[in-house]
């Protein structure tokens, strides 16, 4: 019917009788004909989705594991073999109004599950990211930080929140840390590699003196070598750390608020933001700090040194 149209890209649209055609030339001439195109889900391998995350689209394998969590629970809410765009827009639509912070990730795992995996842009093509509202940014304060240490009991949840507060590492790369990762004499960390992520690098970041003599207590006082420094107990902090603290102190502490800290107090301490970056692991945004600064441990260890960090006096 149409096989004198140069093909743009191409779909399956059932309605044309097999007849493989764009969408965009589907619309054009076939204006009478409801445009309504859907994809076939059956037998959807998400094991296989999570490795073209990893392999095809370079994602680091924590990513690409949320990204097939989202797709998962997308088709446990559609419980459809053939889906549309308005299925899709109906799975967003309850993700907007009941997990509204969640939705930029949701767009996000569907745009890569039905555009890059499934080669069907034409479903998602409408569907836009959220406009981040950025809030104004009050960190914690110096006050609150140690009210909140001098509340914690045990010498392991001591040592796990200066450690965090000090270097700026991740929930994640704290609890990877092993003996193997840390330079005593230097007090310097080199965080496992985060490979395949596009935003997180691993150089390498330091911690003060404060951490160095509590994180030495307390691995001295460790009962059995484990692999990792910060192990999983019965007291579950690795979960919920600090919880009970929070609940004495009313001070809401986490992993996350004490990087969010770090950063701030390096820059008020006059550290420059390309090195903080360099401190907690993320891409340098700028082409000089891209391609024109020494990240060595070496420099980067006299900046540290430098600003004098101090998270308990």
């Amino acid at each position: 019917m149409i096989s004198f149209i140069k093909v743009v890209k191409a779909h399956y649209l059932p309605s044309l009788n097999g007849t493989v055609a764009s969408d965009k030339l589907y619309k054009r001439y076939n204006s009478s004909v409801l445009f309504n195109p859907s994809v076939s889900l059956h037998a959807i391998n998400l094991d296989e989705f999570k490795e073209f995350c990893e392999v095809d689209l370079q994602l680091a394998h924590r990513t690409a594991i949320t990204h097939a969590s989202r797709i998962r629970n997308f088709l446990r809410h559609t419980k459809k073999q053939n889906v549309s765009t308005s299925d899709i827009r109906q799975f967003l639509k309850v993700i907007k109004q009941e997990h509204y912070s969640s939705y930029g990730g949701f767009v996000s795992s569907i745009k890569i599950f039905f555009r890059d995996y499934l080669n069907a842009e034409y479903l998602v093509r409408t569907f836009k990211h959220p406009r981040p509202l950025e809030p104004v940014k009050h960190c914690i304060t110096k006050k609150q930080i140690r009210v909140f240490y001098k509340a914690i009991k045990r010498l392991k949840e001591q040592a796990y929140f200066l450690v965090l507060a000090s270097s700026g590492l991740r929930k994640g790369e704290c609890l990877s840390l092993t003996l193997n990762n840390i330079d005593m004499a230097n007090r310097m960390i080199t965080p496992n590699s985060h490979s395949g992520s596009r935003t997180k690098r691993s150089y390498v970041t330091f911690y003060n003196e404060e951490t160095e003599e509590v994180l030495q207590q307390y691995l001295e006082s460790k009962r059995k070598a484990t692999r990792y420094i910060f192990t999983h107990d019965r007291t579950g902090f690795l979960s919920n750390p600090w919880k009970e603290v929070k609940e004495e102190t009313g001070i809401y502490v986490t992993p996350r608020i004490l990087r969010e800290w770090f950063c701030n107090e390096m820059g008020m301490l006059g550290v420059q933001d390309r090195y903080i970056d360099a401190f907690c692991g993320r891409v340098p945004r700028s082409i000089l700090a891209r391609h024109y600064t020494d990240y060595s441990p070496e420099r980067l260890k006299r900046i540290y040194d430098k600003a004098k960090l101090r998270v308990l006096s």
